[in-house]
């Protein structure tokens, strides 16, 4: 099945929202690393570092749900530029969804794995500053990176990768 201009540009864009949204997890995450740096506050004012550690986090997260809207919106665009837009199946969502390709495992395990860590953690009573903020940490990328490599969108730009690998290699036989 060939693609045309206006489904390659809805991938490109797609592709740039998808690394966007992965952008704000990973802003979102340096931001929870940061606070075992911040100390103790024992005063009743909230001193700045807490302030910009706070809006640094909730900013990587409008930031990923901005571009995953950005994104949904494109993939709108690039199905009714489908030749046969009978062919896209709506599955479920990527957070309900598991183990949907090799990417998929390897986040769905370290997403188990985290949230075993995490529970420890908590059971446990490891108090550890940053015991506690490495398996928060952990737990938060591991579940983004759960919903994100198992959902539409990752599905449409691995399956575009993978139809482009094959239009090269047919290129390049005689």
């Amino acid at each position: 099945m060939r693609r045309n201009r206006e489904q390659w540009a809805a991938v490109r864009k797609m592709r740039t929202q998808f690394h966007g949204a992965l952008a704000g997890v990973g802003l979102s995450a340096c931001a929870l690393l940061c606070i075992p740096f911040l100390g103790n506050y024992g005063s009743g004012s909230l001193p700045t570092s807490f302030l910009i550690v706070g809006i640094t986090f909730w900013l990587g997260i409008l930031l990923e749900a901005l571009c995953y809207i950005l994104a949904a919106m494109t993939k709108a665009r690039y199905k009714r530029a489908a030749e046969d837009p009978e062919q896209f199946t709506e599955g479920p969502v990527g957070m309900i969804g598991f183990l949907r390709n090799r990417e998929a495992r390897i986040a769905d395990i370290a997403l188990l794995l985290s949230l075993v860590w995490l529970i420890l953690t908590i059971a446990l009573s490891w108090s550890g500053a940053w015991q506690i903020i490495l398996s928060v940490t952990a737990f938060f990328i591991s579940l983004q990176l759960h919903g994100a490599l198992n959902g539409r969108i990752y599905e449409i730009l691995r399956s575009e990768n993978h139809h482009r690998k094959g239009e090269r290699n047919n290129d390049e036989k005689p």
